[in-house]
């Protein structure tokens, strides 16, 4: 496979090298997906630690007051009856949970468990990040192979013609065959130039994903070539044990299991210590406001226990819900497990495939060029058309193209396999 460094419009000695390592640093950092899992991850932190304050005691300060304005007066007696009266009460609660039925401690495990899955899909996007740069890099390649193999057609056209426009002058060829030739020419450009186009889209689409403002003054680097993947099974097994989707689906499997273990809690007795300390002052009592506060005041402890006997069924249904969740936890993890084993074997079979015809284009290559070689030396010696030769560069420019696509087929297939084990984050 040809090694590459082009340019997306133009190369200078201080151009940065855009390779896999550093498309990939620049999509986690700046990639809208990358930026998408970091908040999710830190939306169940938040939530842990939410969970986790369940357990500490609560502590609250209730304090109100009232008054009466107005006066009655008494005609009988010729006096006010009643005046206008203020009063005030205060008090501090607290409270803290001994023992909720095991429900507390199943809802920390959950959060516990639901952090580690924000985490293993965090490194899922990064993985599906490393696995674009690097499909974008190999697409990236493969058309700037392309734009070297008409490269090298069109100089070789163009020397053809020229050595035409010679024989023609000199009467050994006649001008149908200057004009055929100039024809080659003229679409061997187009075709130079369509390609080019499409090396520039594929080089504009990475850096759009990488959301990079400035376009120009850029090196593209193909991605290191990744050896022939082993067995089936052998992968498979690396894809369970380090694939970050896989062990996400794994802590989510927990994290419905904790949140059924929390629902069953709602069967058992639940416990619960409790204190307080009040105190009140009315304005009608002469006392002074100090000793009324502390003649007031009140203090008590409390140990609570709540026992569930009859709810009209919430309970059960609460049960029944968090169980079919477990249920569907179980049915994803093994949808991924089986969706997983069987893109591997498909990949598998597909490298297989790739590297076959690689070979037969490699040797399709060769007999092309060998063939054009003859030609050109008959041709140059009057013994064969420019019909003829114009075939066989059109053959040859065919399989060339036909193995700069096989070459890269194959790597895209071993980077396809890298990133559905989950070795490509190493």
């Amino acid at each position: 496979m040809h090694a590459f460094i082009l340019a997306l419009c133009f190369t200078s000695a201080s151009a940065a090298t855009l390779d896999l390592e550093t498309g990939a640093e620049l999509a986690e950092a700046q990639a809208l997906d990358a930026t998408s899992a970091a908040f999710d991850l830190r939306r169940m932190e938040i939530s842990q630690r939410s969970t986790d304050l369940n357990w500490s005691p609560n502590v609250s300060l209730n304090a109100s007051g009232q008054g009466s304005l107005g006066r009655t007066f008494s005609e009988q007696l010729g006096t006010n009856i009643t005046e206008p009266v203020a009063s005030m009460s205060a008090s501090v609660t607290a409270s803290m949970p001994l023992y909720q039925g095991g429900a507390l401690s199943a809802q920390r495990d959950a959060a516990e468990a639901q952090v580690q899955a924000a985490q293993q899909d965090q490194q899922q996007t990064v993985l599906d990040l490393r696995w674009l740069v690097a499909d974008w890099l190999l697409q990236i390649e493969q058309n700037s192979d392309q734009v070297l193999v008409y490269q090298a057609a069109l100089e070789a056209d163009r020397a053809l013609l020229a050595q035409v426009e010679i024989q023609v002058e000199g009467g050994k060829r006649t001008k149908a065959d200057l004009y055929a030739q100039q024809a080659v020419v003229s679409g061997r450009l187009a075709s130079l130039a369509s390609a080019d186009q499409a090396l520039q889209e594929a080089q504009l689409s990475l850096l759009s994903l990488l959301r990079v403002q400035e376009q120009e003054g850029w090196d593209f680097e193909a991605p290191p070539q990744l050896p022939q993947q082993g067995e089936a099974s052998a992968l498979i097994g690396q894809a369970l044990a380090q694939r970050p989707n896989l062990q996400a689906a794994e802590e989510q499997l927990q994290v419905a299991l904790a949140q059924e273990r929390a629902a069953k809690g709602g069967y058992r007795p639940s416990l619960s210590l409790g204190a307080g300390s009040s105190t009140a002052w009315l304005s009608s009592n002469p006392d002074p406001i100090a000793d009324q506060l502390e003649g007031q005041n009140r203090n008590w402890a409390s140990v609570d226990l709540r026992v569930p006997l009859l709810d009209g069924g919430v309970r059960r249904a609460t049960v029944d819900t968090a169980s079919v969740a477990v249920q569907e936890a179980q049915l994803a993890q093994q949808r991924w497990v089986d969706q997983v084993s069987l893109s591997i074997r498909v990949l598998l079979a597909e490298q297989e495939a790739a590297q076959a015809y690689l070979q037969a284009s490699v040797a399709a290559a060769e007999s092309a060029s060998q063939a054009v070689s003859v030609l050109e030396l008959r041709y140059g010696q009057g013994a064969e058309t420019l019909v003829s030769l114009t075939q066989a560069r059109s053959a040859l420019v065919d399989a060339e193209l036909q193995r700069a696509w096989a070459e890269g087929a194959l790597q895209r297939v071993r980077y396809q396999l890298a990133w559905t084990t989950g070795a490509l984050l190493t």
